[in-house]
């Protein structure tokens, strides 16, 4: 199973024969660093190419930028100071109809799904949960993450694996970590 936690970046849990895979150096998981498009930017050297698309920072900060090119797309954006603009934010006024964070939420949909699609291939999982405080109101998202994903993925192992939201929502990273310190259980 895999654990696609995304907030204020993105990470990934991997869990593999009873035991979380960590890596030679512990930085197993460090998906916010996927190469998901070219040309590489400036940008990515601070947070990674995917993270930059698709967390929370991510989508905040590509809004801000958009309307300090463009100026506001819609009223929504007439009251929100643009230093305060977060993830919820672009959300909400896309719910609203905001084409430009429409757009936003677009791009991460992809980026969501390419990635997707590479664990897919790559892993071969039975399952993958996506998580963390993004996927509150990104949850509903996930049929587009899949569809998007079926396109790239291999399709045998698209068709075995299950995209769901975690089933402890928010609250994921609490339990694992609580976990993680308690006694082996028998």
């Amino acid at each position: 199973a895999l654990f696609l936690a995304v907030g204020t970046g993105i990470g990934l849990g991997i869990y593999t024969d009873g035991r979380v895979l960590s890596g030679a150096q512990g930085s197993a998981g460090s998906i916010g660093w996927m190469a998901l498009c070219d040309p590489f930017l400036p940008e990515y050297e601070k947070c990674g190419c995917f993270e930059s698309y698709a967390s929370g920072l991510g989508i905040a900060d590509r809004m801000r930028r958009f309307l300090a090119e463009n100026g506001p797309s819609s009223a929504y954006w007439r009251t929100i100071p643009p230093d305060t603009i977060t993830f919820r934010h672009v959300f909400a006024a896309h719910q609203a109809g905001d084409t430009a964070a429409g757009e936003i939420l677009s791009r991460a949909i992809l980026m969501w799904g390419m990635a997707t699609a590479n664990l897919i291939s790559l892993f071969n999982p039975e399952r993958i949960l996506f998580g963390g405080g993004l996927f509150g109101p990104a949850v509903a998202l996930l049929p587009r993450i899949a569809q998007e994903a079926a396109r790239w993925a291999q399709p045998i192992s698209m068709q075995q694996v299950e995209i769901l939201p975690a089933g402890l929502g928010t609250e994921a990273a609490l339990y694992g970590s609580a976990r993680m310190v308690l006694p082996p259980s028998e």
